[in-house]
């Protein structure tokens, strides 16, 4: 069935090690941004940024590395999405 709106689900599993899948819904072609940042709001990676996906379901997976490939520690961490006007985040948790 066709999407018919945006969404952003619950990253699966959670907490996770050593990676986890994030997927979002999209009910029209949007370009995406998708980042984790930590509880200080700092960003950790930027999994998708401002990249054209088409309508529907798509997963993306974070291996729990930053922008420099290096291994994050554990602790909580936020993805953000945003397509168009829609923003939504959510949270998870890396346990090493």
């Amino acid at each position: 069935a066709p999407v018919q709106d945006y969404a952003l689900l619950q990253n699966y599993p959670n907490p996770f090690n050593p990676s986890t899948t994030i997927v979002f819904e999209l009910p029209q072609g949007e370009n995406v941004s998708l980042r984790i940042v930590n509880t200080l709001g700092q960003e950790i990676v930027d999994l998708a940024h401002d990249q054209r996906y088409e309508s529907g379901r798509h997963a993306l997976v974070w291996d729990a590395r930053n922008s420099a490939g290096e291994k994050v520690g554990s602790g909580v961490y936020f993805y953000m999405i945003s397509a168009g006007s829609w923003k939504e985040s959510r949270k998870m948790v890396l346990m090493q």
